[in-house]
């Protein structure tokens, strides 16, 4: 059953208040006790889904310069249009920011001559007293229900469509911006309890040891964890659901991994116990859980680059981890397609998974909840994850089989997937591979496979790409062949 909740929203400077009409989620959605995403554990480099099948995951998420996604936070952002247009590209896979900390976003000091748009926050405003942005003060220790409504209900929309979703449990990114800080919940002069996520009044809070990311503030880490435990609650039910404690916590990595084991213990007694980064596996910005002189993230092993000569090696260096590995676009933004369509086939053929960050989506910048500037690159994300669909990519790890040649390969004893960035000639090392391979080329811009080939194995073999654009060799063996 739907029924109307009053937001605020739009022109707050005058005061308007706007209806807006989205249903709850259905209640026990899942049955108790049943399984939820994992890592698979034959090989921990992919995820396994709730029925036990391994999982690589190809997605696309609405993402801004100046704001995080909407999909739950912005009451008036129908997000089952955005999981409609994943689904129809056949991506399986979402970032979704949920607090984001403040409920009008802008970007200067004069927030009503440069606005955004709505949050939907945690926190209800009752006053008394009026914070910065001139509307009654938060009260941390009273939760918005609706707040946690919608995010079940997205989190329900996104599982209808098969899709999970990665859910970035506190943004760190704002805590650096001094212009968003004025306006933070967690900032003393915008909420009632007095908590105060920058005592030494630097205009942020970031400061390692009593900022919001830091294990020495008392006030700021009890309203988190009471927040997250309501979170917790909220979502539990749901079997396509990760965390992520943080997005671009560069202040303090311990309290971070604090946070996942808190998440982490307060699931133990909760019918599902799900993923957290970074404890159980990289979050979207580091090569690992690693310490700088003063336990912040070390960003020298992070993955994040269109340099496919990088990519490569940085993800084949983080392979010793044994865990999942996602290469996330999210701070290197680009418009070219073939350039972003090489990246995401390099971090395939290395072993990892892909998550899109896509501005198309965003209405306030000029896109839409189809992001239909963006649809072709879409489409070719979408012809990634068809592909990743037809071979046993959970058999496959990265190869040193390419012996001449730009190209970059995963293989396993009965398949190999060789990606030519730049098509031309490659000499591919088939030892140790059965005596007779079916050879196709599969085109990453349109989703099309050749007439298949017929090649020898247990030895090295020379293949011409079409043309000089980026292809995919796809060897497999005539007894695996279908």
């Amino acid at each position: 059953m739907k029924r109307a909740i009053i937001v605020a929203v739009a022109s707050m400077a005058a005061g308007v208040l706007v209806l807006s009409d989205l249903g709850a989620a259905p209640r026990g959605a899942n049955p108790p006790g049943s399984k939820t995403l994992s890592i698979y554990s034959a090989n921990p480099a992919y995820f396994e889904s709730p029925d036990g099948k391994p999982v690589v995951m190809i997605g696309d998420y609405e993402a801004s310069p100046i704001c995080p996604t909407g999909v739950p936070m912005d009451p008036n952002y129908d997000y089952r249009i955005f999981f409609d247009t994943l689904k129809d590209n056949g991506l399986n896979f979402a970032k979704v920011w949920i607090f984001y900390g403040v409920e009008a976003e802008y970007d200067s000091e004069t927030p009503f001559d440069d606005y955004h748009r709505f949050n939907l926050l945690p926190y209800l405003r009752t006053g008394p007293g009026l914070a910065n942005d001139g509307r009654p003060k938060y009260d941390l220790s009273q939760f918005n229900p609706y707040y946690f409504e919608r995010m079940a209900a997205a989190c329900a929309a996104a599982r209808a469509r098969g899709i999970y979703v990665h859910l970035v449990l506190i943004d760190g990114w704002i805590f650096r911006v001094p212009a968003l800080w004025k306006f933070h919940a967690y900032n003393v002069d915008n909420n009632v309890n007095h908590v105060d996520g920058d005592p030494k009044r630097t205009s942020m809070s970031t400061d390692p040891e009593q900022g919001s990311c830091s294990l020495g503030n008392d006030q700021v880490l009890e309203v988190e964890k009471a927040y997250l435990r309501r979170i917790v609650d909220a979502v539990n039910d749901f079997d396509n659901v990760l965390f992520e404690v943080s997005n671009e916590n560069y202040y303090n990595l311990e309290w971070e991994l604090s946070i996942a084991k808190f998440v982490h213990d307060y699931e133990k007694s909760k019918p599902r116990q799900h993923l957290v980064m970074p404890l159980d596996l990289p979050d979207h910005d580091y090569g690992g859980v690693t310490y700088g002189a003063e336990a912040k993230n070390d960003h020298t092993k992070s993955w994040k680059t269109w340099d496919l000569t990088q990519l490569h090696a940085k993800l084949l260096a983080a392979r010793s981890l044994k865990q999942p590995l996602i290469y996330d676009t999210d701070g290197i933004e680009s418009d070219d397609n073939p350039v972003q369509r090489k990246g995401f086939w390099t971090a395939f053929v290395s072993g990892g998974h892909v998550n899109y960050t896509d501005y198309s989506f965003q209405p306030e910048i000029g896109g839409d909840e189809r992001g239909l500037r963006r649809a072709e690159l879409r489409r070719q994300l979408g012809h990634l994850a068809s592909f990743t669909r037809q071979v046993a990519f959970w058999e496959m790890h990265p190869a040193d089989i390419v012996r001449s040649g730009d190209a970059y390969a995963l293989a396993s004893r009965r398949e190999a997937v060789v990606y030519l960035p730049s098509g031309g000639n490659v000499d591919v090392n088939l030892e140790g591979m059965p005596s007779s391979l079916r050879a196709k080329w599969y085109n990453p811009r349109n989703g099309l496979l050749s007439q298949p080939g017929t090649v020898p194995g247990g030895r090295t073999q020379s293949f011409e790409a079409p043309d000089r654009h980026d292809w995919v060799l796809y060897l497999q063996s005539e007894e695996a062949a279908p």
